[in-house]
């Protein structure tokens, strides 16, 4: 959105949010519309493959303030975790929902981009990073990530560092930041894997025995059927040893 021309728009959403903490939250029903809306529309507009990493770092190499200023080096440690660097100025505004859609983990410096997280994973994570040591002095009270994570269910990671002025650069502790994602990359293995083993036991839980018969219950029935018949024509009980009436009661146990 520019800053420095109005813009015109058809329509215009506005969403109420309550302040708890110095987030800005929103309902939880807001954030299910919002994401089921405009995830769908995102699909329909965006036709070609888009490659949607499941963990991925926001880049604020493009923005105007709050930069991190060893932000290569943070991309590099990063990357070794398998995290993709992503510059929201690059892509669409379908093409950023659908990252989030797709991530389990958004690493980021606080700023607009991470709003995005309203369409992230459900049960995923989201790291901010911030400038100041304290979240209450540097993050004013507003609609932001923190806030969108309470309403969303997504756990949220922030990590402070202890500069004053964030503007227009400021440097992080890249191995502080790198130990924390690698520590939630691994949590999250671990319940995808919790996940996975509980669905194979239910699958185990439902695979009851099958009781395989030799003959098929009217072949059966029908020889039964004529003994008796015979039998009776004879004025016998039924022939050989055993009585028909036995083996008529054997065959219905067999059922």
């Amino acid at each position: 959105v520019p800053h420095d021309r109005p813009i015109r728009s058809q329509r215009v959403l506005l969403t109420p949010f309550a302040t708890v903490n110095g987030c800005g939250v929103m309902r939880p029903e807001v954030i299910d519309y919002l994401r089921t809306a405009l995830v769908s529309a995102a699909q329909s507009r965006v036709r070609s493959r888009l490659a949607s990493p499941r963990h991925i770092y926001v880049s604020r190499e493009k923005a105007g303030w709050s930069r991190v200023a060893n932000e290569t080096e943070l991309k590099e440690a990063l990357r070794t975790l398998g995290v993709v660097s992503v510059v929201a100025e690059d892509l669409s505004i379908e093409e950023q929902i659908l990252h989030f859609v797709s991530a389990d983990l958004v690493v980021g410096a606080l700023g607009s981009g991470l709003i995005n997280c309203m369409f992230q994973n459900r049960g995923g994570t989201l790291i901010e990073i911030f400038a100041g040591g304290l979240g209450a002095e540097t993050h004013t009270p507003s609609l932001n990530a923190a806030g969108i994570c309470i309403s969303s269910g997504l756990d949220y990671v922030p990590i402070y560092h202890g500069h004053r002025d964030p503007e227009p650069s400021y440097p992080v502790d890249v191995e502080r930041i790198r130990c924390t994602v690698s520590g939630v990359l691994q949590s999250l293995r671990e319940a995808a894997t919790s996940s996975a083993d509980r669905a194979n036991d239910s699958l185990e839980r439902l695979s009851l025995p099958v009781t395989h018969r030799k003959e098929p219950l009217e072949s059966e029935e029908a020889r039964l059927e004529e003994a008796e018949r015979q039998a009776s024509d004879s004025g016998a009980r039924g022939q050989g040893d055993q009585p028909i009436d036995d083996l008529r009661e054997e065959w219905r146990a067999s059922k």
